[in-house]
């Protein structure tokens, strides 16, 4: 039978190893790539046939690691936007122009690490009402039924 000693002592080192585990996990730790500030701008309403921007915080530059930006209107298939793979900022932008109204959800990836955003496109918006630029497709009037 052991003694107390010898069972202190190995329940110490089991759990002094333990820790070590744990500071040495943390220390491998990476922080993930896309910080969670994917933005569509500028905000307001949004046009079909208006141009955005679509930028997103990362902690890669694309240089090393691209950057990958995607739209999803509704159920169909996600659609590439642009990929930025080069230069060194930390905050990749591309330009999108929706072709269609709809729910949309834009997204950005970059190493696995994904982060989301939702913007809905209507019919009728000017680009200038929603601050984005190109043609749109209507005026304010025959989105709310007055022209």
């Amino acid at each position: 039978m052991k003694s107390l000693k010898t069972r202190v002592t190995a329940t110490a080192v089991a759990i002094a190893g333990a820790g070590a585990v744990t500071v040495a996990m943390a220390g491998a730790a990476h922080a993930a790539p896309v910080t969670n500030s994917l933005k569509v701008t500028p905000a307001g309403l949004y046009g079909v046939g208006c141009t955005y921007t679509v930028s997103a915080g990362v902690n890669n530059p694309p240089s090393a690691h691209p950057v990958h930006f995607l739209a999803k209107n509704g159920t169909a298939a996600e659609e590439p936007i642009g990929t930025v793979d080069s230069g060194d900022s930390l905050s990749p932008s591309v330009s999108w122009t929706p072709s269609a109204a709809g729910v949309y959800t834009v997204s950005v990836e970059q190493q696995g690490s994904y982060d989301d955003t939702t913007v809905t496109v209507v019919p009728g918006v000017p680009c200038s009402s929603g601050g984005g630029t190109g043609g749109g497709n209507g005026s304010l009037g025959s989105l709310f039924g007055s022209s």
